[in-house]
């Protein structure tokens, strides 16, 4: 059980990443809270644009584009771990979890550099 919680928490964890630095750039771009709160839920549901067509849009840099290794980690991390824990009773060992974590943190240090 603990493995997949630590699964669940590090992407979450991405998520906020990328959530945050897309916030911060739009600040300097002098949007207000509600433009921003209304730009950020045409992604809410879709974590791939909001990586490749709003990075790029706000922050310069395509996610997916530019790191295409680590973001195909991360995506076949995310559909074969983060969404089957979520709707199924998979039980990754420890060995994929530590991989799978330390997937996602190479990717929020990425996120964060930008």
């Amino acid at each position: 059980m603990k493995y997949r919680s630590s699964i669940i928490e590090s992407s979450a964890a991405l998520e906020i990443s990328v959530e945050k630095k897309l916030i911060q750039k739009m600040k300097e771009k002098s949007m207000t809270e509600e433009e921003i709160s209304k730009e950020l839920g045409k992604t809410i549901t879709n974590f791939t644009q909001r990586c490749d067509h709003f990075m790029k849009k706000y922050t310069g840099v395509s996610f997916v584009k530019e790191k295409p290794k680590l973001w195909n980690k991360i995506d076949i991390d995310r559909k074969n771990y983060r969404h089957k824990i979520a709707h199924s009773d998979l039980k990754p060992t420890k060995k994929e979890t530590e991989k799978i974590i330390n997937d996602f943190e190479e990717a929020i240090k990425y996120i964060e550099g930008l």
